[in-house]
């Protein structure tokens, strides 16, 4: 099943998918697991951006897990859950995602894309968005002012970033996050918990790591990894 989207002279279609090509990808039991989730309507909303599929999925957590698909004219080309699944194939997850995809295409919500979104405002009002978002959300100023800075002075990239004062991190919070983490998971494996808090919420602790990479701050990203090994 093939479903096509036009955003003004482009037409956008998702790959054919099959569930014989959803059953090669996931195991007997994450196949299983997944239909299940599928038929209990756990697969909240499916949302075509481009060449984007995202969906959320209700599951054991009291956040929902988040499944994304990258495609091309090829077909799928990554497909990635936040849920701390690591073994044979695709999650139940992503197999309840997938058959929607396969059963259900017309399901699928058509959004733009953040080109399409940018387009529809003028310079006055993509400033106005900015300032909104950075209200919201206010460590998203650190990253603009980062990429500004390379986008207007690329040749004087390494020197800004070298004469950055860097703040040391403590540790000490981190350890105990992840302390709490284990504690955690130790409960849930003697309560008889089918799923474990260790993956997803360690997940999130390393995310924090990767963010301070991202930001050129290597100190405080390796700090964090430390306090997750040392624990």
């Amino acid at each position: 099943m093939i479903q096509k989207i036009y955003a003004g002279d482009r037409s956008m279609s998702i790959p054919q998918i099959s569930e014989f090509t959803i059953r090669r990808h996931a195991n007997a039991k994450s196949f299983q697991r997944g239909e299940a989730y599928y038929n209990a309507g756990a697969v909240n909303a499916v949302i075509q951006r481009g060449h984007l599929l995202q969906a959320d999925v209700v599951g054991t957590e009291t956040r929902p897990y988040h499944v994304s698909l990258n495609f091309d004219s090829s077909g799928l080309t990554s497909v990635k859950c936040t849920c701390a699944y690591d073994y044979e194939g695709w999650c139940k997850h992503i197999v309840a995602t997938m058959l929607v995809c396969a059963r259900n295409p017309e399901n699928i919500e058509q959004r733009p894309t953040l080109e399409e979104l940018l387009n529809r405002l003028n310079y006055i009002e993509i400033q106005r968005l900015l300032q909104e978002l950075v209200a919201e959300y206010p460590p998203l100023i650190e990253a603009i002012d980062r990429h500004v800075s390379w986008m207007t002075n690329p040749a004087d990239n390494q020197t800004t970033i070298k004469s950055v004062r860097r703040n040391t991190l403590d540790p000490a919070p981190f350890r105990r996050q992840v302390r709490q983490i284990l504690k955690d998971t130790v409960r849930y494996f003697e309560e008889g918990y089918e799923e474990d808090p260790i993956g997803e919420d360690l997940l999130s602790v390393v995310q924090t790591a990767v963010d301070f990479s991202e930001r050129g701050e290597g100190e405080n990203a390796i700090a964090i990894l430390e306090a997750i090994t040392s624990t």
